[in-house]
């Protein structure tokens, strides 16, 4: 065998050699890889894909899906050991369309508080209890613990507006004849919060999404507001989601008529139907 050939031979067998151990060490690199990836697994649980703040974000800004667009928001793989159970977890392999059909509206409000880069988005950090729908406004009413249900009102719900009022014909010195009558003022409206006030400028906003019953809700307006100060009168506001002529209606009723009374009703009953004035003279 002739030098050359000697040379090549060798040549080659180093390849080879060199071949293995590149392959050994990729292989070796691979399972370690794997090895972390199992370990980490082991320690803080599966990775889940969450909702980052990519951007900061003030606080009262509007937080709708389109913020996973802009690119302020996006979808990012944390370990679930370190995630909060409420967080917005998103499917693995979702596209655009079935995050929205994921999230529905349970991202669309404002940021209660400033999010910074980096924090999971978690609901109790989005207000979406009192967001206006659009073209309606926000109108208050005050009502007691018999115009509101006995108190089951929350935020979300669906009422009817009845009012009551009296009209009185011109007469002469005597004055004139009074009539009395009851209208269905207002059909389907959302409750958009519930809170408590008192005449000596104290507030506050009691269970607006829980549904706790009248006697609940009342002892912890009753603890939060503490014990009734001499002349307070303390009374339920419910704030409603009306048009801009209903709303102007319900002051008018609210300012001028007798009584103005909310009528709960279920959320699958979305019927609006005219309904007649009620009026005495149907009783005799």
């Amino acid at each position: 065998m002739n030098k050359n050939r000697r040379r090549a031979i060798a040549l080659f067998v180093l390849a080879a050699i060199l071949s293995c151990m590149a392959g050994c060490f990729a292989l070796s690199f691979l399972q370690s890889a794997n090895d972390e990836v199992a370990q980490t697994k082991r320690q803080y649980g599966e990775q889940i894909n969450v909702i980052v703040v990519a951007k900061d974000v003030p606080a009262r800004a509007s937080l709708t899906l389109a913020r996973l667009l802009d690119g302020t928001l996006k979808v990012e793989k944390r370990p679930r050991l370190f995630t909060p159970e409420s967080a917005f977890v998103i499917p693995d392999a979702a596209d655009a369309n079935a995050i929205v059909a994921h999230l529905g509206n349970r991202l669309d409000g404002y940021t209660l508080i400033p999010l910074k880069k980096g924090d999971i988005l978690l609901p109790s950090m989005i207000e979406t209890s009192f967001v206006i729908p659009p073209n309606l406004r926000a109108v208050s009413l005050a009502v007691s613990n018999v115009t509101s249900v006995s108190g089951y009102l929350r935020s979300g719900d669906k009422v009817d507006v009845i009012a009551s009022y009296e009209l009185e014909e011109s007469g002469g010195a005597g004055g004139g004849k009074k009539f009395q009558r009851t209208i269905v003022l207002l059909q389907n409206v959302t409750v958009l919060s519930v809170s408590w006030v008192n005449n000596l400028g104290t507030s506050s906003q009691i269970a607006p999404t829980t549904g706790l019953t009248a006697t609940i809700l009342y002892a912890q307006g009753q603890s939060q507001l503490g014990a009734l100060q001499s002349g307070e009168k303390r009374d339920t506001v419910v704030t409603l989601a009306v048009s801009l002529e209903e709303a102007a209606k319900l002051t008018f009723m609210e300012v001028f008529g007798k009584e103005v009374r909310l009528v709960l009703r279920r959320l699958d009953d979305t019927k609006v139907a005219p309904v007649p004035t009620v009026a005495p003279e149907q009783y005799k």
